[in-house]
């Protein structure tokens, strides 16, 4: 519960130690709805994390998978349709994106 707290307190979530504590639980936390998918995603990365066998490979599509996972907000800015994929071409020679080039993450 701590690393939960702690990793989404650095990406700016301001739920208290206790408060994640509790929607862990499963209980209902008077706070935004987008802090509060922020911190069940993340704890659903970690059990998809520690279903994985010890030692696997890390891939492309484990990585995407981590990234659909994080990003599962469905009523916000992000498009379930651009989780857990690769950036196209025109995306990513946008002035400050990424320079790789299509199909690589």
């Amino acid at each position: 519960m701590k690393q939960t707290h702690h990793t989404t307190s650095i990406e700016g979530n301001p739920l208290t130690l206790e408060e994640v504590e509790l929607i862990i639980e499963g209980k209902e936390v008077l706070a935004h709805e987008k802090d509060k998918k922020e911190v069940q995603n993340y704890v659903n990365v970690l059990k998809y994390i520690d279903s994985l066998p010890e030692n696997g490979p890390i891939t492309e599509e484990f990585l995407l998978e981590i990234h659909r996972l994080t990003a599962k907000i469905s009523f916000l800015m992000i498009l379930p349709a651009t989780t857990g994929k690769c950036r196209s071409l025109s995306e990513t020679r946008k002035p400050g994106k990424s320079p790789y080039p299509s199909g690589t993450c």
